[in-house]
């Protein structure tokens, strides 16, 4: 019998018995929910890990455990609900729904679809709710297992057996779904959550000029703002008194950016049109007009806006309050 697949077993596993026990198509029939590693290092090659889980609850206490105690990069691992279907072709397909994690499908899909093809499902994913903020916390991380070879399982056979994922009308009327509560700590969510506002905050870099990485950036912060906000009105009278000042401060910050990345994205459209105007005259060999007072000060401006922000950014140190 294949072992069960875990964070902590598969740290120990060969890739034998890695394979053998993903092939176990009983645990993907019973699955609601995977967690997805790729270029997991697995005998010296990058190789991806898919966990299966019966309750999602599960599994994202888990996945908050690898964000935690840094068990993989988290740009390159991903939690998710799933659900098997069969497509219009006759092909059964793996749909996941990315909600924890920073692990983004476009890779997911690329990494992934070698392996989940000796099982025959191929696999679909979307991006939603929390992973959208880790992705973007997550961009700028460094992967140690970068120059290691990929297994391209050439030497894993496809499972030739018959396999029918799909839950037939009988099963599915004697099967009853419990999902059972599982304890956790709101002040250690309390904390992650934390912990992800500040690393967004510091991904808001302005110095060199409004990017679109800033917007999203900043997009993201909003998202982990209200995830703050909907877990401390939940919380205790307690943690509201612990966590409170931290979020009058996280809510004042997103506020001012906000605000400020309004100003900027003006300031810079008016430089792109003056530029633009500047670029049309010397292509059509008209003579170029002396740059007007308008755009000097926009200049002006657009450089001191910059300064304030990064001076309120780098101000507020949350890591301090995790």
């Amino acid at each position: 019998m294949a072992e069960e697949l875990s964070l902590d077993t598969v740290k120990d596993m060969k890739k034998a018995e890695y394979i053998k026990a993903f092939k176990n198509k009983a645990a993907w029939k019973k699955a609601k929910a995977v967690i997805l590693l790729v270029d997991y290092k697995l005998e010296g090659k990058k190789a991806v890990i898919a966990i299966p889980f019966k309750k999602e609850n599960e599994m994202k206490l888990e996945m908050k455990r690898l964000k935690k105690d840094k068990l993989h990069l988290l740009k390159k691992s991903g939690g998710g609900s799933i659900s098997i279907t069969k497509a219009a072709d006759g092909v059964a397909e793996l749909s996941v729904e990315l909600n924890i994690g920073g692990l983004k499908p476009e890779l997911l899909l690329l990494k992934a679809s070698p392996l989940f093809e000796k099982i025959k499902l191929r696999i679909k994913a979307v991006l939603t709710g929390e992973a959208l903020a880790d992705a973007a916390a997550a961009e700028s991380e460094v992967d140690a297992n970068e120059n290691l070879p990929e297994d391209n399982l050439d030497d894993v056979p496809v499972d030739e057996t018959p396999e029918n994922f799909e839950k037939d009308a009988a099963e599915a009327e004697t099967e009853v779904e419990v999902e059972s509560p599982v304890a956790t700590k709101p002040a250690d969510d309390l904390k992650l959550t934390v912990a992800k506002i500040a690393k967004l905050n510091k991904l808001i870099n302005l110095k060199d000029g409004l990017h679109e990485a800033d917007v999203k950036n900043a997009e993201a912060l909003k998202g982990a703002i209200k995830e703050f906000a909907a877990q401390l009105k939940s919380a205790g009278q307690d943690l509201r008194n612990e966590f409170g000042e931290t979020f009058l401060k996280t809510k004042k910050l997103y506020a001012k950016i906000e605000e400020e990345l309004a100003k900027l994205k003006e300031q810079q459209s008016a430089l792109d049109n003056e530029l633009n105007d500047a670029l049309n005259e010397t292509l059509e060999d008209k003579p170029s007009k002396k740059q007007s007072p308008e755009l000097n000060k926009a200049l002006e401006d657009n450089k001191k806006l910059m300064d304030e922000i990064n001076e309120l950014i780098n101000s507020v140190d949350l890591f301090s309050m995790v």
